[in-house]
């Protein structure tokens, strides 16, 4: 079932509609039948009741006594059926509110618990953590701590046994983390599998690396699935309240690149969000949007530095270094910029623009020098760009 927050309004609106059809034609239902025996009852009734029947059941009556006879016994029936109508009626209300309200109650589910490991989602979480800095802003002592994390091979545990079993895996996971959190911790899955888990009222830094330490020691137990038996392990980034947070969101963007973080020292591994760490990731941002306008307009420029036999002092051949000519920071060397290249993916399109420059430059010189040729011409080469090309 959807949540989409337009459907219980449309389910609402005709649930209502539909209650006020039937009480609309219950009203013009009544209204029909009292006209019926006003205006045609004494005729139709003097015809229903004549007198040799009314002389069988031991009653002697005139006319008017007659119609007045058979409009109460008209009357009585017809009171008697919509007295039934009107109950059956109310049962179906009553079916139809409890019916919407089951509805309504599966919508709002589903709008703040995960569909496949019924744990809370991320609007659930961030209403979580906007009311634990609400806390925490009335009360200075009573801090917190978001830990994110995602399980280390779970995209190869997804590719090799397929996405039901990587299901089941996200399952159990759920399953463990619920295990060992106190009562008053919350865990979420944000997606994928990558989960959050909220530790109220924690006292120091202690106590949440304790938690952390526990939680990683159980999700690193095997899991048994269908008869196989599978390890994986989290990478964990961790948030603290005491750094003066004001949205949720902040708290898990720190948790998410400490996760990162994490996630570069091996499988398994922790770390604990800085200042340092935003201020990194902030850079390597810019940093990224600077070598973008760089391969548009060409910054990069290529130092040739000689390889000479020591034994004759003769140049064998000459080997290409790329340099970032910074428009505002000058000659920037490869050891800044290519991380950042590789980690963002302009390392394939800068590399083909320098191979193609090595070799303009090859082919000009062994125009030039004739001579001096052949020298061997060399330069470092990422292995993605070799698999890409």
């Amino acid at each position: 079932m959807t949540s989409d927050p337009a459907t219980p309004r449309l389910e609402n609106q005709s649930l209502d509609k539909s209650w006020k059809t039937i009480d609309r034609l219950d009203w013009q239902l009544w209204a029909l039948v009292l006209v019926l025996i006003l205006v045609l009852g004494g005729g139709l009734l003097s015809m229903m009741f004549p007198t040799a029947f009314l002389m069988r059941e031991g009653l002697v009556l005139n006319a008017p006594e007659r119609v007045f006879y058979g409009l109460s016994v008209m009357l009585g029936l017809t009171l008697a059926y919509l007295a039934q109508r009107q109950a059956t009626l109310r049962r179906i209300k009553r079916g139809l509110v409890t019916e919407r309200q089951r509805w309504e109650d599966e919508l709002a589910h589903n709008a703040f618990y995960d569909a496949l490991t019924d744990l809370p989602n991320r609007n659930l979480l961030v209403d979580r953590l906007n009311k634990a800095l609400s806390r925490t802003k009335r009360r200075k002592e009573v801090q917190f701590a978001v830990v994110l994390f995602d399980l280390d091979r779970f995209k190869w545990i997804n590719d090799s046994m397929g996405h039901v079993f990587g299901d089941n895996v996200l399952k159990e996971t759920a399953r463990r983390l619920q295990r060992c959190l106190r009562a008053e911790d919350s865990a979420a899955r944000l997606g994928g599998d990558e989960f959050a888990i909220l530790l109220e009222n924690t006292k120091n830094m202690g106590e949440i690396v304790h938690a952390v330490e526990r939680i990683q020691k159980e999700l690193s137990l095997p899991i048994s699935l269908e008869g196989r038996e599978v390890f994986t392990s989290a990478s964990m980034g961790i948030s603290l309240s005491s750094m003066g947070y004001e949205a949720a969101e902040d708290l898990l963007r720190d948790a998410d690149t400490a996760m990162y973080r994490a996630k570069a020292q091996g499988t398994g591994q922790y770390v604990v969000f800085d200042a340092k760490m935003h201020e990194y990731a902030v850079s390597l941002l810019n940093l990224e949007t600077e070598l973008r306008r760089a391969c548009e307009r060409q910054e990069f420029v290529l130092h040739y530095q000689p390889i000479v036999w020591l034994h004759t002092g003769q140049v064998a051949g000459l080997e290409a270094l790329v340099r970032w000519i910074h428009p505002e920071r000058g000659c920037i060397p490869p050891g800044e910029f290519i991380p950042a290249a590789e980690a963002s993916g302009l390392i394939i399109p800068m590399t083909r623009m320098l191979v193609q420059k090595v070799c303009q430059q090859a082919r000009e010189w062994q125009e030039k020098c004739p001579e001096s040729w052949p020298l061997s011409l060399s330069m470092h080469v990422p292995a993605r760009y070799l698999t890409k090309e």
